[in-house]
């Protein structure tokens, strides 16, 4: 049997007439002339999560979508993946299906779609259609129709694939609805670059550029990503993941690359933010005007020892300059070395730093610079331990 043969919902209709369709139970549906708009027009070819579907043509108030109920659809051939174009009504909806190979084998799999009120895409998955508006007697709200890929066992054919459970519609019930089954993929292969688990300090600003390649040329790329601590974020553009972590926690992290053809690619990997052992201040101010191009400041470091247990004596504070820097003289007793522009500040008189206690670190520095514009370092480390700053 094919999908088609399965349809059992009327899901989309004319803003002419919504009432011949009835997606959620509640009488609201999707509007043909948004979907068309999205470019989901009827019989439409639809290229999302590298795979090309083909969107229902049936003539106006006939079942255009399968509310999954365990049916089981003939399919043929060899392929890599399958892919499903979906979306759910009355809330999101996950189950487990079955594929059937012709050799009588089989392996399950899951689909989990979001809401069509959603516009989120399901993990590993992503938006396939999105409109404007949809029809009906309740509050018209933009839909999203998502797609999502089952990776296939190599050198097998296709026999069948069985839905996911379910029951019919119902109106407070969720629902996973089909619109196609695709096992045709873009050609395309997209391949993110794992960066390996990441570590990161509470309070203190990351960034990690992530990095992506597409096996067709002239594919713009776009950037998401899942289960990034809080107060991170990813540039859907470059990649580019920044921000300041402020939660101590271990996340899973998924980001995911997409083409303009659809076809995806991820990288899993965990991010670990944890708590400061320290925190730095830096201050700087200038103690004398230039002379001949150098300018001469004086740089003081507030190091707090954020933690309950007392650092011990002949600790070593490092950092790096964004300048050539010297230093014109020690202010305050600590030993100092310099290797370019990295520092090594030593305690060398066995004198620790209490829980919760400050000690400042000053010197007074000069540079050859043109103007007054200076960075701060970037990080500081107390005994191998990165601070806040």
């Amino acid at each position: 049997m094919s999908l088609a043969a399965c349809y059992n919902n009327v899901g989309i209709s004319p803003d002419s007439d919504p009432s011949v369709a009835n997606f959620d139970g509640h009488g609201n549906s999707y509007s043909q002339e948004a979907l068309a708009a999205g470019g989901a027009a009827r019989g439409a070819a639809i290229v999302s999560s590298g795979m090309r579907f083909t969107f229902p043509d049936v003539s106006v108030g006939a079942s255009d979508n399968t509310v999954a109920q365990g049916q089981t659809i003939a399919l043929s051939g060899a392929a890599g993946k399958l892919g499903f174009l979906m979306s759910a009504s009355n809330g999101s909806a996950t189950g487990t299906g079955t594929v059937t190979y012709t050799d009588g084998s089989a392996q399950s799999y899951m689909l989990s779609s979001p809401d069509w009120l959603s516009s989120t895409p399901p993990s590993g998955g992503a938006v396939a259609v999105s409109t404007n508006r949809r029809n009906g007697p309740e509050t018209s709200y933009p839909l999203s129709i998502f797609s999502q890929t089952v990776s296939l066992t190599p050198g097998k054919s296709l026999a069948s694939v069985t839905l996911p459970p379910g029951g019919p519609l119902e109106p407070n019930s969720p629902a996973l609805h089909i619109f196609d089954i695709s096992s045709v993929t873009t050609g395309n292969a997209v391949t993110v670059t794992n960066p390996g688990n990441q570590t990161s300090v509470a309070g203190t600003r990351a960034n990690l550029q992530i990095h992506a390649s597409d096996s067709a040329p002239g594919q713009t790329l776009t950037y998401r990503a899942s289960g990034l601590p809080t107060g991170l974020s990813i540039n859907s553009g470059t990649g580019l993941i920044t921000g300041t972590p402020t939660t101590v926690a271990t996340s899973t992290v998924t980001v995911t690359a997409t083409d303009t053809a659809g076809a995806t690619g991820s990288a899993t990997f965990t991010w670990t933010v944890a708590a400061p052992v320290c925190r730095v201040a830096y201050k700087q101010l200038q103690y004398a005007p230039p002379i001949y191009g150098y300018r001469f400041y004086m740089v003081n470091l507030d190091i707090t020892n954020t933690s309950n247990s007392a650092i011990p004596g002949r600790w070593k504070l490092t950092f790096t300059f964004n300048e050539d820097r010297g230093i014109v003289r020690n202010e305050t007793g600590y030993v100092f070395s310099m290797s370019g522009r990295n520092v090594t500040v030593t305690e060398d008189k066995g004198v620790g730093i209490n829980p919760h206690s400050t000690v400042t670190v000053a010197m007074l520095t000069y540079y050859y610079a043109t103007t007054s514009t200076s960075t701060p370092p970037a990080s500081f480390e107390l005994n191998g331990n990165r601070c806040a700053s």
